[in-house]
């Protein structure tokens, strides 16, 4: 008798408490999907920003190579034509050209991983942004 009145008043307590807790629990929810939510945009951006990155590189890896070719005949028909400054200026663009390819090649495997990294990210907030809507939307 006395373990059924005590068992009662357990079971009363531990719904009291699921009453008092549900509003503060569905508010700290609705804030972390809130934060989630933000996050996800700001991560969306970066993603957004590293693929246009990582594109441009793309670009620049598949057309600079025929723009190096074009240049350097054009710096050995000036210098057949004895046009030695604007040969020298050819080269020197010559240079910068190789060395922006050299610097799109380090570049391309890091902005690939970053663009990587961040779409992983951002499937893992949006599981965790699923399941917290879950928590908070009646079945």
């Amino acid at each position: 008798m006395l373990g059924e009145l005590l068992n009662t008043v357990e079971w009363s307590l531990k719904d009291l408490g699921r009453i008092l807790l549900a509003p503060r629990l569905r508010e700290q929810t609705l804030d972390e999907i809130d934060g989630l939510g933000a996050e996800l945009q700001q991560r969306c951006a970066e993603l957004a920003h590293a693929q246009r990155e990582l594109a441009s590189v793309k670009r620049r890896l598949r057309d600079n190579p025929a723009a190096a070719a074009l240049l350097r005949s054009r710096i050995e028909e000036l210098t057949r034509s004895k046009l030695s400054e604007q040969a020298w200026l050819a080269a020197m663009e010559l240079d910068r050209l190789r060395q922006n390819l050299s610097e799109d090649e380090r570049a391309c495997p890091r902005l690939e991983q970053r663009c990587w990294s961040l779409h992983f990210y951002i499937r893992q907030l949006q599981r965790r942004l699923d399941r917290a809507l879950a928590r908070v939307t009646p079945s």
